[in-house]
């Protein structure tokens, strides 16, 4: 019966050993020419892709798994969504590249105007870039520029990326320790806060105590805080939610101290915990925005958006950009991203992914009778924690992914002793792969 299915839409078929004769091939040649310190290779892992379409994925062995994870959360859509795919063919039959800082391609405008008018309060300003870490990045450069202070408060699990700029704001030693020689010291970490349903109020009055402490501790320094960066759910931590009502307190908190409020939303963004934006389901509106990933749901892209009260912390340009890339505003990029946020919000994704995420977080709780590895399940719309037993040992979420892979799906392990399986999935993904 699967068989009859479009591509996109089967539930799995493997057909050879996992991984397969090619994907085992591949992996001994993948070794010999990358550093060692990039792709995981041995003898269960990894699969090689060769094409995907919709929640299917299919490696070069021909298996075909259910993509649990969205590709990083990047296929919102999907993968190879036809309108995004037409418009990326489109402009590449028109203009494949630009000057983005000196002659813009047209279509930039068009982009930076939708961005503007989605940002959660008017009149909004936008820097585009090529990955989330430059987004970051160029939120704290401008959260420099506009509080004239250097410090910010990150928190402890984060991850913003792997560049040296946000390796600093890194809540995670692992990726921040062998370099930790070369790293800026601007940054202060506190505790990522919990949901607690029976001390919620608790929790978030002894969160923002400890932020005031830093902050003050910070002014006897020579980095006084100027900016707090949080995501409003941890993503690579193991899928962190925080009380209810503690993204409103973190904006009161840095109103009072005068503080930039950076919001990273490049996993959260574009409907995947069921709102536009992580931060409106609270209603708060951070000085700082950064999205990516289903941004354009293809292409390496991202942005930075903010109030213009803080943007214009940048000086106007005369001629030499303060902050730019050769691909800024990339014409593929900008054309990927306008029809994967028109199809996002025509056919209200973000709403399927509420409801949906609702129902699978239900049936996984229902698991925990019979499995009582489950610790927690966690989440909100499509982004789902599955917590597994601490007592177990650590680095059980990467067995279980490799026993899922070999049952035809891909699923993430996550987690800051790598015990949490991430569900992810598309937010278009069919009723019988989701169940």
């Amino acid at each position: 019966m699967n068989e009859r299915l479009p591509f996109g839409e089967q539930i799995g078929m493997i057909r050879s050993p996992i991984p397969g004769p090619r994907s085992i091939d591949l992996g001994k040649r993948l070794g010999k020419v990358e550093a060692p310190g990039i792709t995981y290779i041995s003898n269960d892992f990894p699969v090689f892709w060769e094409q995907a379409h919709g929640s299917n994925v299919q490696d070069v062995d021909g298996n075909i798994f259910v993509d649990l994870s969205a590709a990083f959360g990047v296929a919102s859509l999907g993968h190879r969504q036809p309108a995004v795919t037409a418009a990326i063919s489109r402009q590449l039959a028109r203009l494949p590249h630009g000057m983005g800082d000196v002659h813009p391609p047209a279509i930039k405008v068009e982009l930076l105007e939708w961005l503007t008018l989605a940002f959660p309060q008017p009149g909004a300003q936008a820097i585009l870039c090529s990955s989330g870490s430059e987004a970051v990045e160029a939120a704290l450069k401008t959260a420099a520029l506009v509080s004239g202070r250097p410090g910010v408060i990150s928190f402890e699990g984060a991850y913003h990326g792997l560049s040296y700029g946000t390796l600093a704001v890194s809540g995670q030693l692992k990726f921040r320790e062998p370099f930790h020689r070369q790293l800026g010291q601007f940054a202060r970490r506190a505790r990522f806060p919990r949901y607690q349903n029976d001390r919620n109020r608790e929790v978030i009055e002894q969160s923002i105590a400890e932020l005031q402490q830093i902050v003050n501790e910070s002014q006897k320094t020579q980095v006084p805080v100027g900016a707090i960066l949080l995501e409003p759910i941890q993503g690579r931590a193991g899928v962190i939610v925080p009380p209810q009502g503690w993204l409103r307190e973190i904006r009161d908190f840095a109103n009072r101290n005068h503080l930039v409020l950076i919001a990273d939303e490049i996993m959260t963004g574009f409907g995947r915990t069921g709102t536009r934006f992580a931060v409106d389901r609270e209603k708060v509106v951070p000085d700082l925005l950064c999205v990516g990933k289903a941004l354009t749901g293809t292409l390496p892209f991202a942005a930075c958006v903010g109030t213009e009260a803080v943007m214009h912390g940048w000086p106007v340009s005369t001629g030499e950009a303060l902050h730019t890339n050769t691909f800024l505003g990339h014409p593929l990029g900008c054309a990927a991203a306008l029809a994967s946020i028109h199809e996002i919000e025509n056919k209200d994704l973000a709403t399927r992914a509420d409801r949906l995420g609702r129902e699978a977080m239900t049936e996984m709780r229902s698991w925990q009778r019979s499995l009582p590895m489950i610790e927690e399940v966690r989440g909100r719309g499509f982004m789902i924690g599955l917590a597994l037993s601490q007592d177990r040992r650590t680095g059980l979420a990467f067995d279980v992914a490799k026993r899922a892979l070999a049952k035809g799906l891909i699923i993430l392990p996550s987690g800051m002793n790598g015990n949490v399986l991430t569900i992810s999935p598309p937010l278009t993904i069919g009723g019988r792969q989701l169940e």
